[in-house]
């Protein structure tokens, strides 16, 4: 079974000059599964992650990255992080890459 917590919901306003009162919403999800094992981890839940971009009320772009984590603070610090810096889904891999480096 999957379960998905939305986090954080951030508003951006896209003022290129070109698209008058163009906004996007950016909604980050805390994703909670049961463990398999076959991740790796030796626990019963595991975490992972999604990113949902939305222009206008629908969904642009999604994406969703299982079994990041073991540990649910730790894949909420990793979302607060992502939603601080305004990471949408096209780029969560490379800053996770970056991320999971340090």
């Amino acid at each position: 079974m999957i379960n998905k917590y939305l986090q954080s919901r951030i508003e951006v306003d896209l003022e290129d000059g070109s698209i008058a009162n163009s906004k996007m919403q950016l909604e980050y999800y805390l994703i909670e599964s049961e463990n398999n094992r076959d991740c790796g981890f030796f626990c019963d839940k595991v975490y992972g992650i999604e990113i949902v971009k939305k222009d206008s009320e629908h969904c642009a772009e999604s994406e969703i990255i299982r079994n990041l984590s073991s540990s649910r603070e730790n894949t909420k610090g990793i979302l607060d992080i992502l939603a601080k810096n305004t990471v949408t889904p096209v780029g969560v891999q490379f800053v996770l890459d970056d991320l999971m480096a340090l």
